[in-house]
């Protein structure tokens, strides 16, 4: 699955369009840069230069593989890859002007209907940091340059983003603040979305409940460690407001906090179910089918 972009070009010379990639091999002194020449599409995915390469503008190109041993690819009997359905999620936010990774490629490796590995390369945004991390490690927050004060201000953008794309019929289902990018373009703080292999697209619909208040769950995991209630709620509101929606901010409060609790595993019923889970994962053959 190649980008619509560069759909045009042959699958054996594919050709990235872009300028100019740092050198893996010597760089020439004087530039430190070479032109990035017609790779194969069997090139782009196995160069390990691609692992995590910068690029001549603001952006990086990144390849993320997954390998399935027999019997681990059971579990992909009959299915698509992560892979490709990462790829059309991101492809779908694109479609909605979200901000996200850019895909470029998608690839799965099958043997009959058993994926043994699949690849995803995206171009991404260089110089930022997820949200997870930048809470965790103080030192990266001074390497980014990212307040806590700009953070706080600039949040109710994100909120903004999850009520556009739930409007649109798209829930990212895994909208966790690993999986949520912040950088600093023009004194602004920019957020793209990434990782989305789960989502689900219903179009044309109304609000979906449930899904919806999973994702702001998602992002309620982390809010709850650094925001007070109140300043919950108040992002909470922003949300309702662009959707429109009646001011019947007990009911959703509720579901999210319900919903961060079983994340948690702070319900016994949540924590039953990872004991067993757990104990499944250490059942040979069984546990390779246990996520």
């Amino acid at each position: 699955m190649i980008s619509a972009d560069l759909a045009h070009l042959s699958p054996n010379q594919l050709q990235l369009e872009l300028s100019e990639i740092q050198s893996k091999t010597r760089p020439d002194k004087s530039t430190r840069k070479r032109q990035l020449e017609t790779l194969t599409v069997n090139q782009l995915l196995s160069t390990t230069a691609l692992k995590s390469v910068n690029l001549s503008g603001e952006q990086r190109i990144v390849r993320k593989s997954e390998s399935f041993p027999f019997p681990g690819g059971l579990r992909t009997l009959f299915r698509s890859s992560s892979s490709f359905r990462e790829f059309q999620s991101l492809t779908q936010l694109l479609e909605l002007n979200i901000p996200c990774f850019v895909p470029v490629l998608a690839h799965e490796v099958r043997r009959g209907p058993l994926i043994e590995q699949t690849s995803l390369i995206t171009i991404e945004v260089p110089d930022g940091i997820n949200l997870s991390k930048w809470f965790r490690d103080p030192q990266s927050q001074k390497d980014s340059s990212i307040e806590p004060q700009l953070l706080l201000k600039e949040l109710p953008k994100l909120l903004k983003i999850f009520s556009e794309i739930h409007k649109n019929g798209f829930y990212g289902q895994t909208l966790f603040a690993k999986n949520i990018f912040m950088v600093i373009k023009e004194g602004s703080l920019m957020f793209y979305l990434y990782d989305l292999p789960r989502s689900k697209n219903r179009p044309n619909t109304s609000l979906h409940f449930p899904m919806a208040s999973y994702d702001l769950a998602c992002l309620d995991r982390w809010a709850h460690l650094w925001l007070s209630r109140s300043q919950r709620l108040r992002l909470l509101k922003v949300y309702l407001k662009e959707l429109n929606l009646s001011p019947d901010w007990k009911r959703w409060a509720k579901k999210i906090e319900l919903r961060r609790q079983r994340f948690l595993r702070e319900t016994f019923l949540s924590w039953a179910s990872h004991w067993v889970r757990r104990r499944l994962k250490q059942v040979p053959i069984i546990g390779k089918w246990v996520r």
